[in-house]
């Protein structure tokens, strides 16, 4: 799709710096937690009578079209960017960070794929509090009334995502059931603040057509 582009918030009038997100330590870090975090988020969204079915699936890339592709779907041109910003602060992610992008830079790449059937998918409007799009994609500890009536943990969960990222970074699509053949996309990085191109940015950022 053509127009996609990262868009980072700059830091807030009041000048106020994040190191990160908070919420993405309140997990200990291992496969059982992010697996259990995820699975239940799936299950919270089950869209019919049938169980959810959850899949995962890791991705290694030694470089090549393949590599070039996966890196394109993320904008990686314009994201790398700030991550080599990232990696040359004193942020607790800067060393891997800084990892990453050098193995990014010589095709090697590890990207875990996690699909769910049998959900509602990404529905709701782009700025809102209904739905799961924006609680989700957009938001932070915004919990749609009916995700209250499930077991998560009211935003809480989703940190997983981007704890077990080495970037940091998570991309999400949905296919559209009542528009066949189309595929809503976005993808969303939680850096800590960073000074890129003469500016303080927040470290927050989203990939998609402004």
């Amino acid at each position: 799709m053509d127009g996609l582009e990262w868009i980072f918030d700059p830091v807030p009038p009041s000048g106020a710096l994040s190191g990160g997100d908070p919420a993405s330590y309140v997990f200990k870090p291992s496969i059982d937690t992010f697996v259990r975090e995820v699975v239940q988020n799936s299950n919270d969204q089950r869209g019919g009578e049938g169980m959810v079915d959850v899949t995962f699936a890791l991705h290694e890339f030694t470089g090549g079209d393949a590599a070039d592709t996966a890196l394109s779907a993320v904008g990686w041109n314009q994201l790398v960017t700030h991550l080599e910003a990232v990696s040359e602060t004193e942020s607790l992610i800067a060393g891997r960070v800084r990892e990453a992008v050098d193995d990014a830079s010589q095709g090697r790449l590890l990207m875990l794929a996690v699909s769910d059937r049998n959900t509602r998918g990404l529905y709701g409007e782009e700025m809102s509090t209904d739905g799961n799009f924006a609680p989700l994609c957009r938001h932070k500890l915004v919990t749609s009334d009916d995700k209250t009536l499930g077991g998560g943990s009211h935003g809480l969960g989703k940190a997983v995502l981007w704890s077990f990222s080495s970037i940091s970074t998570v991309a999400f699509a949905s296919v559209i059931d009542d528009d066949p053949g189309q595929t809503r996309y976005i993808a969303r990085t939680e850096l800590p603040y960073h000074d890129h191109a003469g500016t303080v940015w927040a470290g927050q950022g989203w990939y998609g057509v402004p």
